[in-house]
C-alpha cells in the first residue's frame, strides 16, 4: 500500500497540481526525454516553460477518460486515480506520476488513452510511460486501456469498445527509465540554482 504523505495533489486542484509536478519529473517526461530529440525538448520547457495549447484530439482525450475509466472499474475494479504520486524512499520524492487507475490495494495501476488507429501493440512513449508508473507507484502491473477515435460529421466519435491489455514490470526498462530522469532532474536543479544566482 502507498502511505498517505506520498499522494501529494489532486488533479482536481489544477494550479497546485501544475506546480507540484514542477518540483520533479513525471512520467510525461521521462517518456519523451528517453530519446534525443525528446531529451532537449523536456530541457528547453525546463528552461523557458511555455503553456501546452490543448488541441482537440488532448481534449478528446480528456472527455473520453471518463467513459474509458468507468469500464475498467466495472470489468477490473481498478478504481480511477487523479492524485500525483511520489516514489517510496527519501531523496525520491522528485520521482512522479499520476496514473489513471489504482487499484484498491494499490498492487495495479490503469493507463487510458485514445487513438486514431487501432493499437496492436502499445507504442513505446506509452510504454515507458507506463513503466515509470510502475516505478513510481510500486504496482506489479497496468492494465493499458484505449478506445478508438473516428471523425464523424461533426467531429470525433467513439470507435470500437475499450480493448485492454495488461502490462507487466520491466525492471531493466525502468532502469533506464531513473538514469533518463536523472539527467531531468540535475538540469532542473543546475538550472535553478543558475538563475537564483543570477538575481543575488
Amino acid at each position: 500500500m502507498i502511505p498517505v504523505e506520498r499522494f501529494i495533489v489532486s488533479s482536481q486542484t489544477k494550479d497546485l497540481w501544475l506546480e507540484a509536478r514542477d518540483r520533479g519529473v513525471t512520467a510525461t517526461q521521462v517518456a519523451k526525454a528517453s530519446t534525443p530529440a525528446g531529451m532537449k525538448e523536456v530541457l528547453a520547457q525546463i528552461e523557458n516553460p511555455t503553456p501546452v495549447d490543448v488541441n482537440a484530439f488532448m481534449q478528446w482525450g480528456t472527455e473520453r477518460e471518463a467513459y474509458i475509466a468507468h469500464e475498467v472499474l466495472k470489468r477490473y475494479g481498478i478504481l480511477a486515480n487523479d492524485y500525483l504520486i511520489a516514489a517510496d524512499g527519501a531523496g525520491n520524492e522528485w520521482m512522479m506520476a499520476t496514473p489513471d487507475g489504482l487499484s484498491l490495494d494499490h498492487s495495479m495501476i490503469g493507463e487510458y488513452k485514445t487513438s486514431g488507429k487501432p493499437l496492436d501493440k502499445v507504442p513505446a512513449n506509452y510504454m515507458r510511460q507506463v513503466q515509470w508508473q510502475l516505478h513510481v507507484s510500486g504496482a506489479e502491473k497496468c492494465l493499458f486501456a484505449y478506445e478508438l477515435r473516428l471523425e464523424g460529421p461533426e467531429g470525433f466519435v467513439p470507435g470500437f469498445d475499450v480493448e485492454c491489455q495488461w502490462i507487466e514490470r520491466n525492471e531493466e526498462m525502468i532502469s533506464e527509465l531513473i538514469v533518463t530522469a536523472q539527467k531531468v532532474q540535475e538540469h532542473a536543479v543546475y538550472f535553478e540554482r543558475a538563475q537564483r544566482e543570477k538575481g543575488k
